[in-house]
């Protein structure tokens, strides 16, 4: 089944992302927030920028775009850990424009299960490299699984690019946690466990797998 996956934001220091023209209006992050895709981050600056300036994201790409109002203006991040994650190099200008790479931990795949063979520890309280987790049920829980991101062989040349992407997002997985669509839309979130597989050998000479271990845990 299809499975998307994006990092997970956390803010870690409180900022604000400020503008200049129309109103000048600006959108406040607060310290130890989580933003679960990034389709929550850009709902939260569309709330307070929309009249001035509006973001998009492309699920088929990951990238995200900038449209802007009528009038003249300029954006400033203020944080570049949330610029680098939704994909841009810095500060915006007046002018539409695309994110120069995919959104942090971006990739659409087909997964195994969607978790693989999995199975479900219970537990009295469930603390995560990322925090204690809410009982369900006066019981807390955690779920472990795999699932398996399919990479096809491009003909034209460019595979061993495509392997050195596939790295790099098992990198940026490995260091923070990640929301994995359950087919459904629904969004659940993991952190991945230590250790990882990237096959380059796999059933035909056409495909190549990264196979992701994750464990998740009941958000509420």
């Amino acid at each position: 089944m299809a499975a998307r996956i994006y990092c997970q934001h956390w803010i870690n220091e409180s900022f604000t992302v400020t503008t200049t023209g129309g109103a000048a209006p600006s959108c406040a992050f607060t310290a130890g927030v989580q933003y679960l895709t990034p389709d929550d981050v850009i709902a939260r600056l569309n709330a307070t920028l929309g009249a001035l300036v509006t973001f998009a994201i492309d699920d088929t790409t990951g990238l995200v775009s900038v449209t802007w109002g009528t009038s003249p203006a300029t954006l400033t991040w203020g944080n570049s850990d949330l610029s680098d994650y939704l994909g841009f190099g810095g500060n915006l200008t007046h002018a539409d424009t695309v994110g120069v790479q995919p959104v942090d931990g971006w990739w659409y795949g087909k997964a195994a299960g969607p978790w693989g063979l999995s199975r479900r520890v219970d537990s009295d309280d469930v603390i995560s490299n990322y925090g204690r987790a809410t009982m369900v049920d006066r019981v807390g829980y955690y779920e472990t699984g795999k699932i398996e991101i399919w990479l096809h062989r491009s003909i034209d040349g460019t595979f061993l690019d495509s392997m050195a992407a596939a790295y790099d997002l098992a990198v940026a997985w490995a260091a923070n946690p990640i929301a994995i669509d359950d087919g459904s839309g629904t969004y659940r979130p993991c952190v991945l466990v230590d250790s990882w597989e990237f096959a380059p050998q796999s059933l035909d000479p056409e495909t190549v797998y990264l196979e992701l271990e994750v464990i998740t845990w009941p958000a509420g």
